[in-house]
């Protein structure tokens, strides 16, 4: 008996188990009970069993001198099993269910001491019989093949052990955190010989895990027993071991007088999902369409939400995936639309017509969602795309819900259209506004660098309110400014109000200025006899003088103004369109007085979209008081509907060289703005040339003296 308590194996396994109706029997055990009771169910008594017939059947074969009874020890015959399992789930071998946010799981303790073939009836079959149904061997994985054990004493086939008895002396959770309730230190429990069958089950030991805190994702913990075991005999000896060594006890006092172990079993959690993602998208923190440039960047926020009941999510794969489209082929808000219900994954869900490229831009691929809401932030360089192009974001998420359907969840799709921010520059002079004076800037990453391209003035800029974006000083002549910032774009920006030290917070601007467009038309009056002048009397080559216009409007086609001869078009109250280019002459001058000049003083002047050069003073001074660079033909300079630009419309770049004078500046050229060092070149540009002056100061009379009209103080420059 010694012998046999050194061989035999006390088995001790971390499992996790499911099934109800763990009670002792007195007669033998359906397979159907031993799949609910026993850890793996009949497959595992039937592991159990080929393995100590093999076993038996090998210490025959290689010690034929062994007595049979010593065989059967050294098999040995016996198998024990203590697991943990849910409560009333014996069986179950997969991780316990539980639900979001539990706080306390019922477990219990469960033993069994399975008997071999070699001890179970029939009796006498020794140990060498054939591995058949009829003598006691579980033959299938589906035949718990139960059978009572045969009767106690010492010999061939009679089983020695009696009980297997179990003292807790201390139970704790080592990993995993939590603890225990419902087992009191020096509880005992026995697994005992059942005279109707080979599975000898104890009573099981409930009590509770509580967690740290809700559950609220999968989770494995380790729960360590300290454990002293005595086993009994038929002989009613109780042994167990002490020091290493093999003691007689007796029980149920000898507990204190044997070795105790730690044994560590483990219990998993499944957590029962209940969860709904939804996706969405915003780029430039907009989620509808937007506008960018080429070499500029954009931010994408992809965010997922889920309910603040919900359970953290499975482990999904967190997608955000580019689209681009061909430019006029955006897709539709049909074509675009957020799919929360989709087999496809993005690239296959979002397939309308023009796409040239589709590809992950950034993915977790097993991202669980813990929060209720969940944001990334990244920065997308744009690369130089033809104007027109689309990129589009969407943000998808592999699974959604708790459920294998559906399979993903989209959001809908941003877009932002390449596009151009035109420019404008005057040279030569100064820009004088009663008003803002308002212009979009362009940061492009060039090369690595972080550079800015603005409109700019050559000197001074002037403005009764804030002046945004517009640079004076020339400071944006460069290709492109690092480190743009009010103060540095701001060298001949004046104001008299308010402090006039510069930070990049301080608004530019504020020029209080009473002064208001000087009333040129003065110094060319008209009268009954004043002549008409005709829509081709630029190019006829006509008489040099004053005109007005017969009727409310007057088209002027192009002309080449040659040397020596002067035009005023003095028509306040009328609208001109400039058809053509009107250039001055390029040849030899000898004198002042052969410097060629164009005025045109009207209530509207308006240019048409293929004029690119207009050698002349504009001086809308009207009632309107309006110059429009392209013929929009619009009424507001709000432009709406079909009237928009684009970059097919409008896009030659236009030189005006000459004084320009107006009530309101209808920008409409939309040419320059390239990409890289490009980004700076101008949709338009208004040059105030010497050629003006001198041929002013000529004809200005007074003995063509240069005299001041009026003077005031300037504040120092910021």
């Amino acid at each position: 008996m010694k012998t046999w308590l050194k061989a035999s194996i006390i088995l001790l396994i971390s499992a996790i188990f499911g099934v109800i109706g763990l009670t002792q029997n007195a007669s033998a055990y359906s397979t159907a009970q031993i799949d609910s009771l026993l850890y793996g169910g009949t497959t595992t008594a039937y592991g159990w069993d080929q393995t100590c017939k093999d076993r038996l059947e090998s210490q025959r074969s290689q010690r034929p001198q062994v007595a049979p009874r010593t065989a059967v020890n050294y098999a040995p015959s016996y198998r024990n099993l203590t697991w943990l399992s849910g409560r009333g789930q014996g069986s179950r071998v997969a991780p316990i269910d539980v639900d979001y946010g539990t706080t306390s799981v019922p477990l219990q303790l469960n033993s069994v001491v399975f008997l071999c073939a070699a001890l179970v009836t029939p009796d006498g079959k020794g140990v060498d019989f054939a591995r058949t149904y009829n003598n006691g061997v579980i033959m299938s994985t589906t035949d718990a093949n139960d059978r009572s054990p045969n009767a106690v004493g010492g010999t061939v086939n009679k089983p020695a052990m009696t009980s297997t008895n179990y003292r807790i002396n201390s139970i704790a959770v080592v990993n995993g955190g939590g603890r225990v309730v419902g087992i009191t230190p020096g509880s005992t429990y026995a697994t005992s010989r059942n005279d109707g069958t080979r599975y000898w089950f104890s009573t099981p030991l409930n009590f509770d895990y509580l967690p740290a805190s809700g559950i609220q994702g999968d989770s494995t913990v380790t729960i360590r027993f300290n454990l002293t075991v005595i086993y009994s005999y038929y002989v009613t000896t109780d042994q167990c071991s002490r020091n290493g060594a093999v003691i007689t006890v007796s029980l149920p006092t000898s507990f204190d007088q044997c070795d105790s172990q730690d044994t560590d079993m483990q219990i998993s959690f499944k957590l029962n999902y209940k969860y709904s993602l939804t996706p969405t998208i915003t780029v430039n923190d907009s989620a509808t369409r937007g506008s960018a440039e080429t070499n500029s960047q954009v931010t994408v926020k992809p965010t997922v939400t889920r309910g603040a009941t919900d359970t953290n999510s499975k482990a999904t794969d967190w997608r955000v995936t580019e689209l681009r489209y061909k430019p006029g082929s955006a897709p539709s808000a049909t074509d675009s639309a957020a799919k929360s219900n989709s087999a496809s994954a993005p690239c296959d869900a979002f397939t309308s017509a023009g796409r040239n490229y589709c590809s992950e831009f950034q993915k977790d691929g097993a991202k669980v969602f813990t929060d209720t809401t969940t944001t990334g932030t990244y920065g997308y360089q744009i690369g130089d795309y033809p104007v027109g192009t689309s990129i589009c974001f969407v943000n998808s998420v592999s699974k959604p819900t708790q459920s294998d359907t559906p399979t993903w969840a989209h959001s809908s799709m941003v877009c932002t259209i390449i596009g151009k921010k035109p420019k404008i520059q005057v040279w030569g002079g100064d820009l004088v506004s009663a008003n803002y004076v308002n212009s979009s800037v362009s940061a492009k990453n060039i090369n690595g660098t972080t550079r800015t391209f603005g409109s700019w003035v050559e000197y001074g800029i002037f403005a009764v309110k804030t002046i945004t974006g517009t640079a004076s000083g020339s400071a944006y002549a460069v290709d492109g400014l690092v480190s743009a910032d009010n103060c540095n774009t701001s060298f001949l920006s004046f104001t008299n109000s308010g402090s006039s030290n510069c930070s990049p917070s301080t608004a530019i601007g504020n020029y209080a200025n009473a002064s208001s467009i000087p009333d040129v038309s003065a110094s060319f009056p008209t009268s009954a006899s004043t002549p008409f002048f005709g829509p081709n009397d630029l190019s006829a080559q006509s008489q040099s003088g004053v005109f007005r216009v017969n009727g409310k409007s007057i088209s002027l086609a192009g002309a080449d103004i040659q040397k020596g001869r002067w035009v005023v078009i003095n028509a306040p109250e009328a609208t001109v369109n400039i058809t053509g280019d009107i250039k001055y002459t390029d040849g030899q001058l000898a004198s002042v007085g052969d410097i060629p000049q164009v005025i045109i003083i009207a209530n509207k002047i308006i240019i048409n979209s293929n004029v690119k050069r207009v050698d002349a003073w504009l001086i809308a001074n009207g009632s309107d008081g309006i110059i429009e660079t392209c013929n929009i033909n619009s009424s507001s300079y709000v432009l709406t509907g079909s009237e928009r630009l684009t970059s097919n419309k409008c896009n030659n770049q236009l030189t005006v060289n000459g004084p320009v004078m107006a009530k309101q500046l209808w920008l409409r050229r939309t040419g320059g703005s390239g990409s890289g060092a490009a980004s700076g070149d101008p949709a338009e540009v208004f040059n105030l040339r010497p050629d003006a002056y001198m041929w002013a100061n000529l004809h200005s009379g007074s003995n063509n003296r240069v005299q001041t009209v009026y003077s005031t103080e300037l504040p120092p420059r910021l």
